[in-house]
């Protein structure tokens, strides 16, 4: 089981990684309310918009999702 230390930098980098990619059409949400809970979320909303210009009024979807910190473990294996 990887550390609750590995776990928030694994989650770290998601997230600036996410940033990176949507620029402003990335929100952070929530964060981690409590240092002692590994199972607080982080919790984001992405803006996802249609490049046909005529239609980035009419066509997006807002995509609110969150995740436990403990979501990470099964990427460490065993």
């Amino acid at each position: 089981m990887p550390s609750e230390q590995d776990l928030r930098q694994v989650q770290e980098t998601e997230i600036e990684a996410l940033r990176a990619i949507f620029c402003e059409d990335f929100e952070q949400i929530r964060t981690r309310s409590s240092a002692k809970t590994l199972a607080t979320p982080f919790e984001l909303r992405l803006k996802i918009r249609t490049e046909e210009v005529e239609l980035q009024d009419r066509v997006r979807i807002n995509l609110r999702t969150s995740a436990p910190l403990s979501h990470h473990s099964a990427d460490f294996g065993p």
